[in-house]
């Protein structure tokens, strides 16, 4: 049966989230703003529409998302990350195992075209990826399943036939309303609440052994 196994990118394919969340705490702290570690918490997985609004309402005095995009872009710029420091352990090992059984591969992501791109030209894994969408490719971010919905349709697979690898607690509801089978990569440093997700695996090599027990591989 053909079938596809559809990533979430930070946190799922890079160990990224936790980059971000000190480069959102240094930010406030150089800019004589005060965030906690939890506040940080609640960022994780977030569109670019709720990091910048969110940031606004922690914000003092508060500022509109419009404002904080202003700030942002001109205290801050475009932080680029070195991608092939932070590829998870085991990604290169099980994209072609996914490959080599069958299966499509996509990555649905709410960062930016530019990073996913990015990310998988830097880790040298661009030739096992058959569909790419970003969040900024749909109306509506994750929690909404509109970008799921898009995955599917350009999988050109129901949902039956595919599996989601997510860590965020609104990746995994994003999956989870477009009716599809959610593995959670565990996260246990940013207080995510993962227990709607179908299964949860310790890494990738996990959720690779159970993926190959959904579809009867093994």
């Amino acid at each position: 049966m053909m079938g596809a196994v559809i990533f979430d990118m930070d946190g799922v394919l890079v160990d990224s989230e936790a980059m971000y969340q000190y480069l959102l705490l240094d930010f406030f702290k150089k800019q004589g703003q005060h965030i906690t570690v939890r506040e940080a918490n609640a960022f994780v997985g977030c569109s670019d529409s709720f990091f910048y609004r969110h940031m606004g309402m922690l914000w003092k005095p508060r500022l509109t998302e419009a404002n904080m995009r202003t700030l942002f872009s001109q205290r801050f710029g475009q932080q680029e990350l070195n991608y092939t420091t932070l590829l998870n352990p085991h990604v290169r090992y099980i994209l072609p195992q996914i490959k080599q059984a069958g299966l499509q591969v996509a990555i649905a992501s709410s960062s930016a075209k530019n990073r996913i791109l990015d990310m998988m030209n830097s880790n040298e894994i661009a030739s096992y990826i058959d569909q790419v969408i970003s969040g900024h490719e749909v109306a509506i971010s994750k929690p909404d399943p509109a970008i799921y919905h898009e995955t599917l349709r350009r999988l050109a697979l129901p949902g039956e036939q595919c599996v989601v690898i997510e860590d965020s607690a609104i990746g995994i509801e994003a999956a989870k309303r477009a009716g599809l089978y959610v593995i959670a990569k565990r996260e246990i440093r940013f207080e995510v609440d993962q227990s709607k997700a179908d299964y949860i695996a310790d890494d990738l090599l996990q959720a690779w052994l159970h993926i190959e027990c959904y579809f009867h591989l093994s």
